[in-house]
């Protein structure tokens, strides 16, 4: 039996078991899963070469262009560039004023990088308690059953109501485990994006500053 036929016959088993606490765990994997796609989309098109982009907005506005520079931020995607676009076009107020500008934009910014993370993470505590829930209901429900039978007969339906009652365990942990990872992988990316950000902010200020 390969590896696909062997889940395939744990999900029958699963549902057959508890379908209603299966069937929770897997909307929980759904959900989880669109979650990420959507957030990764967000990151991956809100990441630029940082590096690269300072050293060329620097040098402009160290040579006094900047027409070019708030071009060349229009020109690229993503929060960086609008944050240092921001600060240029707020070069002729105090550093005060500039740095209020930066710190509203970034106010803006943040939440938009940070949304629906906090999801990922309820949704893998979610499916691992359902999973545990799951697990308890079908323990109670094979020592009931237990009353039934007599002798061997006992131990056997015991083993299978235990056996029954572990899939939704499984079943939460196979979703739980995995939302875990993604999330902070995802929180990394957002972490990154948002020192960036930071970065940018602060040599682009400091880059307008020293051409007054």
């Amino acid at each position: 039996m390969n590896f696909f036929s062997y889940l395939a016959n744990e999900i029958k088993e699963a549902f057959a078991s508890s379908p209603i606490d299966i069937s929770l765990i897997l909307l929980c994997a759904i959900i989880a899963t669109a979650v990420s796609i959507e957030r990764l989309i967000v990151c991956y098109s809100s990441r630029i070469d940082a590096r690269r982009f300072l050293y060329e907005i620097v040098n402009l506005i160290k040579q006094g262009n900047y027409k070019k520079a708030i071009a060349y931020c229009k020109r690229e995607k993503g929060p960086v560039p609008r944050i240092a676009r921001i600060a240029i076009e707020n070069r002729q107020d105090t550093k005060s004023a500039i740095q209020g500008a930066i710190d509203e934009a970034v106010i803006q910014e943040t939440p938009r990088l940070e949304a629906r993370l906090p999801a990922l993470a309820t949704i893998a505590n979610v499916a691992t308690q359902l999973g545990l829930l799951g697990t308890i209901i079908g323990l109670m429900e094979s020592f009931k059953s237990l009353a039934q039978y007599t002798g061997e007969q006992k131990g056997a339906a015991l083993a299978g109501g235990i056996k029954a009652a572990m899939y939704t365990t499984e079943a939460g942990l196979i979703v739980a485990i995995p939302t875990l990872v993604v999330h902070a992988w995802i929180q990394g990316l957002v972490d990154g994006i948002i020192n960036d950000i930071d970065e940018t902010a602060l040599k682009v200020m400091n880059a307008l500053v020293a051409g007054r």
